[in-house]
């Protein structure tokens, strides 16, 4: 169990996504395993200055993901504020990682029916779980990096715009 499962207006789904409550409306907000992974790096990249300044490309729904979250100021986990316009970053509380967050699932095994007998599916070997936790990781770098050509090609862009 994660050290942010206290969060108060969080509930866990089994397949892993979280239920976000809307204080004081009661409004509820689903977010998958991938959007919180997103979230997560975004989060880890605005922490860690690999990206900056105003008119970022932003993952959908990250600052309502945000603001959501924050309203349980007594989590030590946060996710940076960001304003677009202004490009000014408010870091609050502690990173959440990703794996924390939205850990991979490992699939159950599902029992196979044959019309002779029952054959139950291979078990993931731990290398192949290995596998899948290494293409996760591979797939988050790609979305970081992603995330930092944006921030250049905006960055030159703005560069040309005021050479002009």
């Amino acid at each position: 169990v994660a050290a942010f499962m206290d969060h108060s207006s969080l509930d866990r789904l089994p397949n892993g996504n979280i239920i976000l409550h809307r204080r004081p409306t009661g409004g509820r907000h689903q977010y998958t395993t991938d959007q919180l992974r997103l979230y997560s790096n975004f989060n880890y990249a605005l922490r860690g200055d690999r990206i900056s300044g105003p008119g970022l490309v932003v993952p959908a729904g990250y600052m309502e993901f945000q603001e959501l979250w924050a309203q349980d100021v007594d989590c030590r986990y946060q996710f940076t504020s960001y304003d677009a316009i202004s490009g000014q970053v408010a870091i609050l509380g502690a990173h959440l990682p990703p794996d924390e967050l939205a850990p991979v699932a490992v699939r159950p095994v599902v029992p196979m029916q044959t019309a002779a007998r029952s054959v139950s599916a291979p078990t993931f070997s731990s290398a192949n779980e290995r596998l899948e936790a290494r293409r996760r990781t591979i797939i988050d770098t790609l979305m970081l990096d992603q995330l930092e050509r944006s921030q250049h090609i905006q960055d030159e862009i703005r560069a040309r715009r005021e050479r002009r």
